[in-house]
C-alpha cells in the first residue's frame, strides 16, 4: 500500500507540473496562442495513461470512443460560458456553463455511440460551435492584470482530482462512465474563470472561443486511440494520440501566426 500510495503522488505531481508550466506560457500569450496551449492534453493525457495502466486495451478502447462525444459536452461549455458570461456575473456563468456539460454528459453515458456517429457528432459540434463564438476570437488581452496567487493553485488541484477521481472511479463506472467523466472541463472552466476574474469577460470569452479549433484535435486524437489501442497497445497508441495533438495544435499555431 505504501508504495502504490507513493506512486500515485508521483503521477500526481507529474500532472501538476504540466499544468504549471501549461498556465505561465498561456497567461504570456494571446487568446489564440493561450487557447492551443489549454487544449493540449494536460489533464485527459494522464487520466488514460493511469487508466492503461490499471485497463486491458479493449477498455481504453471503449473508453476513447465514449470520449469523442464527450470531448464535444467540453465545446459545450465553452460555447455556453462564453456567451453566459459577457450577460451574467461569473458564478451564474459558470453554472450555466457546468448545466450544459452536465446535460451533455449524460446524453453522452446513455447513446451507444459508434464510430460513425460520435465522428459525425464530433464535425457538427466543432462547426456549430466555432459560428457561435467566432466574434469572440479577436479579442486582444490587456496588460497589467493583477496576479493572484492562488490562481496556478487552483488549476493544478482541479487537474489533480480529476486525474485521480477518474482513476479511482474507473472499476465502478465501467468504460462507458469513464469515457463521459474524463472530459470534464476542468482546464477549460478553470482557465475561463480565472480569465474572467483578471481580465474581465470578454478576455476568458476569446480564450475560450480560440480553443474551439484545439479541441477538434482532442477528437481527433481520441479517435485515433479507440482504433489503435488493441492493435498497437496502450505504449504506442498513446503516444501516437499524443503526437497527434502536438502536430495539430503546432499546425493550428503557425497558421496563427501568418
Amino acid at each position: 500500500m505504501p508504495a502504490a500510495l507513493l506512486l500515485l503522488m508521483v503521477k500526481m505531481a507529474i500532472v501538476a507540473a504540466i499544468v504549471i508550466v501549461a498556465s505561465m506560457l498561456a497567461e504570456r500569450t494571446r487568446p489564440a496562442i493561450g487557447a492551443l496551449i489549454a487544449t493540449l492534453p494536460i489533464s485527459l493525457g494522464p487520466t488514460y495513461v493511469l487508466l492503461a495502466m490499471d485497463h486491458d486495451a479493449a477498455f481504453v478502447s471503449e473508453a476513447a470512443l465514449k470520449s469523442v462525444p464527450g470531448a464535444c459536452t467540453t465545446i459545450g461549455f465553452i460555447v455556453v460560458y462564453s456567451h453566459a458570461v459577457m450577460r451574467w456575473p461569473v458564478v451564474p456563468a459558470a453554472l450555466a456553463g457546468y448545466g450544459a456539460w452536465l446535460a451533455g454528459a449524460v446524453i453522452v453515458h446513455l447513446v451507444p455511440w459508434t464510430i460513425a456517429s460520435a465522428t459525425l457528432c464530433a464535425v457538427l459540434t466543432v462547426v456549430l460551435a466555432r459560428r457561435a463564438t467566432v466574434r469572440f476570437v479577436d479579442y486582444r488581452l490587456p496588460a497589467g492584470a493583477q496576479k493572484r496567487r492562488w490562481d496556478g493553485v487552483l488549476r493544478v488541484l482541479g487537474v489533480v482530482f480529476l486525474v485521480g477521481t477518474v482513476t479511482g472511479l474507473s472499476h465502478v463506472l465501467g468504460a462507458s462512465g469513464v469515457g463521459a467523466l474524463a472530459n470534464f472541463p476542468i482546464v477549460m472552466s478553470t482557465m475561463g474563470l480565472l480569465m474572467t476574474l483578471r481580465f474581465g469577460p470578454q478576455a476568458a470569452a476569446a480564450v475560450l472561443s480560440n480553443a474551439v479549433y484545439g479541441m477538434a484535435g482532442v477528437t481527433t486524437a481520441l479517435m485515433v486511440l479507440h482504433l489503435t489501442m488493441v492493435p498497437l497497445g496502450p505504449p504506442l497508441s498513446l503516444l501516437l494520440g499524443l503526437a497527434l495533438c502536438v502536430v495539430w495544435n503546432a499546425a493550428l499555431y503557425a497558421r496563427v501566426r501568418r
